[in-house]
């Protein structure tokens, strides 16, 4: 890492550093895109059928499934820095992906600091496997924004899943120690780097890594050195935030599947590109999966 690359990814100064993790730093009130996320979501959950599945015995461990068959699954992971919103804030992707005949489920998970987040990771990866286990021969897309970004890095197989899409992630948790987002989570220094996909061996499936054009430098050199050590592609959506990509979800993810690229959203510019030497592995067939795994 350069020397440059330090200073962006870890600010000497203590409010710079709590700002360059900060993603409502980038918009003048944050209020307004939670609520659009909870406005759309609840008319999308009165428009659409969906049925609540429990994986686990955490109260927030279910999902719920908007289905639309058993060829095509993409499983969300919502953000909120592991520490606040719910499945129930992340359903209104589901009108896009089930309208063009993809199963949506939108993962729920119980948050800390009532949970360490290690525990958060393993209810997601068990999250996951009760999805492979419901649909075994699905095309499955895992996907992720901000906090949700890391979990589905986190728990991403290639014998699970076909493809990753990640938002606006966080892939290296070292800096988060000593900033304000900690103070819930309760990271030590062993249990961050423990935690950081960026520091653990590549997971081997297919990975679309993309952020806002608004977005602070930190959240987007992490999200481009991810996508360096997996082998994957990368794109800037213009005039997007941290907030207000996942309304993007559907054109994003289907971009990922079929190589084309990604256009701008009412945007000026977009870039895009697929790190040399990539280290993708293809689709693999479906797999069993152990509960040791």
């Amino acid at each position: 890492m350069s020397d440059s690359e330090d200073q962006v990814l870890w600010p000497s100064n203590r409010e710079d550093l709590a700002r360059a993790y900060s993603p409502s730093s980038c918009v003048a009130d944050i209020q307004p895109f939670l609520d659009r996320y909870a406005a759309e979501s609840q008319r999308v959950r009165d428009s659409l059928s969906f049925q609540t599945h429990r994986y686990g015995t955490g109260p927030r461990a279910e999902l719920d499934i908007f289905d639309a068959g058993e060829q095509q699954v993409h499983a969300f992971v919502h953000g909120g820095y592991w520490q606040q919103l719910s499945k129930a804030d992340a359903s209104f992707p589901a009108e896009d992906f089930v309208a063009r005949g993809v199963t949506y489920i939108a993962v729920g998970y119980d948050l800390c600091p009532q949970v360490r987040l290690r525990d958060v990771v393993n209810a997601v990866r068990a999250a996951l496997r009760w999805i492979v286990s419901r649909f075994p021969h699905a095309s499955i897309t895992l996907s992720g924004s901000s906090a949700g970004a890391h979990l589905a890095a986190c728990v991403a197989e290639p014998g699970e899943i076909d493809r990753l899409v990640l938002l606006s992630g966080i892939y290296d948790l070292r800096p988060l120690v000593e900033t304000y987002v900690n103070d819930l989570v309760g990271l030590d220094a062993a249990e961050a780097a423990n935690l950081s996909p960026l520091l653990s061996p590549p997971p081997g499936v297919r990975t679309r890594v993309v952020w806002g054009e608004n977005e602070t430098d930190a959240f987007k050199l992490q999200s481009r050195r991810y996508a360096a050590h997996v082998g994957g592609t990368t794109h800037e959506v213009a005039a997007r935030n941290h907030f207000d990509i996942v309304h993007d979800l559907f054109d994003i993810s289907e971009t990922a599947a079929t190589g084309e690229r990604l256009r701008g959203t009412g945007t000026k510019s977009s870039r895009e590109h697929a790190p040399s030497g990539s280290n993708q592995t293809a689709s693999r067939s479906r797999a069993p999966v152990s509960d040791d795994g």
